[in-house]
């Protein structure tokens, strides 16, 4: 078990610096590896999954149900955006806690490739369980963190959801 670390204001992952990179390595490796079968998959065949934490807590209008939030596009958090363009192209996505609802999602629905966003160690983790479950992810981690109002680069992850 990891020792407790103080939160360190430069460390935006409050990681070491070889923690990072391994968790990077498996990110950079899984889009690399999967980046053509996402290219390849019809938009209604892929699956987008987001973190919670991306959402304005406060502010949320998100609906819970039963695989995690249902975003409203209110547009005050970045979920907006990107849930519109997943719409908007037929991608469906899930707004979820964490790694076990991933699981629940894809024993209970039939996807063929995902993209992930989320924290470099939460998305190489979720990388690995979704490649295991048939499901392979490529992803794009958040720039900010800190579990609450948590953000990606917006640009890098538009571009992947649609690419072709």
């Amino acid at each position: 078990m990891p020792e407790e670390r103080q939160r360190d204001k430069d460390n935006k992952y409050n990681l070491t610096e070889e923690e990072l990179e391994g968790y990077m390595k498996v990110v950079n490796e899984h889009n690399e590896k999967y980046m053509d079968l996402w290219k390849k998959t019809p938009f209604e065949e892929r699956v987008l999954f987001l973190p919670h934490c991306m959402r304005h807590t406060a502010e949320c209008e998100a609906e819970e149900y039963e695989f995690g939030r249902m975003c409203t596009h209110c547009m005050k958090c970045q979920m907006g955006r990107i849930t519109t363009a997943a719409e908007e192209n037929n991608i469906p996505y899930y707004i979820v806690p964490g790694g076990s609802m991933l699981l629940r999602i894809l024993n209970a629905k039939d996807y063929n490739v995902s993209m992930g966003i989320a924290c470099p160690f939460e998305l190489a983790e979720a990388m690995e369980r979704c490649t295991g479950k048939g499901c392979p992810m490529v992803g794009v981690p958040l720039v900010k963190d800190g579990c609450k109002e948590t953000q990606t680069d917006m640009k890098k992850a538009l571009d992947m959801l649609v690419v072709t």
